[in-house]
């Protein structure tokens, strides 16, 4: 049986439901607030967790009010971290509209940092997969992240680069000389495409092909309703969707890459993994929580 490793954030995502992102001096009142755990490496072991006993999150959680709800929030869900930091812990505002899609107005804090150090205990354990996202490696801790994961060759990386597939070209070329597993949407291949390229691409096909080009490894893109890509070169594939009533998008793609990683721990192969994964994310966009309510 192999193991995974996710680094990165577990903080506050304070979740506000109204109609309309509003505009400027417009004044609405929001449904309701709820105030959950929240967090892409969070969510995405939380996901895997459903799936697998093996895995691990390493995150620090950091001081003030969000830190000790942080710490409550993990206990509730069941998940464990040994890393604290000094820092304030920041939280998230998600703001999610009628029709499910979702804004995001992160304040980063101690979650999103990272030490060398903090990793000594937890590598004894050993790991075949370890999840990283591009919000933890555009911090200016970013580069010991890099260094940690040039430490371990041997450890396949998934590597969710989100929006900061672009803007951190240089880290990001540092992370792709790796040979990591990309997982990004429709939007975020095609804008990391072409911040590296400086070319235009016309689609996610187009765009995938080339960041494989720099990989030599596979490149999933999500769909939304459409689905799921996969390139494998000659061998690449779309996954239709899974029928779902869309309430909230929020940890949509945490849940697909989460899932993915633990069935592939489970030792399924990719593509059944990308079915299973789908299946995972049709249940988070169906329910108000950042993850499935329940496993499959």
């Amino acid at each position: 049986m192999k193991r995974a490793l996710f680094i990165g954030a577990a903080c506050v995502d304070v979740v506000i439901y109204l109609d309309h992102l509003p505009k400027t001096k417009e004044d609405i009142h929001p449904s309701k607030q709820v105030m959950s755990l929240g967090g892409c490496s969070c969510n995405a072991v939380s996901a895997a967790r459903l799936i697998t006993e093996n895995v691990e999150f390493a995150g620090a959680v950091g001081s003030g009010v969000f830190g000790e709800m942080t710490e409550r929030f993990l206990k509730e869900r069941g998940l464990k971290t040994n890393i604290r930091a000094e820092e304030e812990n920041g939280c998230c505002y998600c703001f999610v509209e009628a029709d499910g899609e979702r804004t995001f107005l992160s304040v980063h804090g101690a979650e999103y940092t990272f030490k060398r150090q903090w990793m000594s205990e937890i590598d004894k354990k050993g790991f075949d997969y370890v999840y990283v996202s591009g919000l933890e490696v555009e911090e200016p801790t970013g580069d010991a992240l890099i260094d940690y994961l040039y430490e371990f060759p041997e450890r396949k990386i998934f590597y969710c680069p989100g929006p900061r597939g672009t803007g951190l070209n240089e880290k990001n070329k540092r992370i792709l000389a790796l040979s990591p597993v990309l997982h990004l949407n429709e939007d975020e291949a095609v804008a990391m495409a072409e911040s590296l390229s400086g070319g235009k691409f016309n689609g996610h096909e187009e765009a995938a092909g080339y960041l494989y080009s720099l990989t030599n490894e596979r490149v999933v893109v999500t769909l939304g309703d459409k689905g799921v890509y996969c390139f494998e070169g000659d061998g690449s594939y779309t996954i239709p969707a899974e029928k779902t009533t869309v309430v909230n998008t929020i940890g949509a793609g945490d849940t697909h890459v989460g899932s993915l990683i633990g069935c592939l721990t489970n030792g399924m192969d990719f593509k059944e993994s990308l079915i299973k994964a789908n299946k995972m994310s049709a249940l988070t966009v169906a329910s108000e929580g950042p993850i499935p309510p329940v496993g499959i």
